[in-house]
């Protein structure tokens, strides 16, 4: 679940044109995250701090962390 959430889930709150995915779907991950383990998300820093983000409800901060994290992967290709 938190492979899912860090690759494909953060992209589709980001990138998706259907709101859905920043209203009702991020709740429901928000809510499904706080049952994994810690241990789980300790792997690397953007999924602690993107899953941190969701857990809290905050949808800005998650927002941004996945801009970044994004901008990164795309400047790498470059």
């Amino acid at each position: 679940m938190a492979n899912y959430f860090t690759s494909f889930f953060a992209k589709k709150v980001r990138r998706s044109e259907d709101d859905k995915w920043r209203t009702t779907r991020f709740d429901t991950m928000a809510k499904v995250l706080t049952r994994i383990e810690p241990e789980l998300l300790k792997k690397s820093l953007y999924r602690r701090r993107l899953s941190k983000a969701c857990m809290n409800h905050d949808l800005k901060k998650a927002q941004k962390i996945i801009a970044a994290h994004l901008a990164g992967v795309k400047a790498k290709k470059i």
